[in-house]
């Protein structure tokens, strides 16, 4: 599952898993972290969709192959 991470006392703006991670952005002015915060929550629905589509793609050509 990707979540949002903030690093760096709030400043830097991650997505990221336990594996792996993703600078989006910085947040040190207030509309730079507003941006930031907006594409970050794009990105996890976007990524979060994305593997759960893949999962029950899986699950589903395991059901018709049984």
């Amino acid at each position: 599952m990707w979540i949002i991470e903030k690093r760096k006392h709030g400043n830097e703006i991650w997505v990221g898993t336990n594996k792996e991670a993703i600078l989006v952005g910085e947040g040190y002015e207030k509309k730079e972290y507003k941006r930031s915060m907006e594409l970050a929550n794009v990105i996890v629905k976007a990524l979060n969709k994305h593997e759960c589509d893949e999962i029950t793609k899986k699950a589903s050509a395991k059901s018709k192959k049984n």
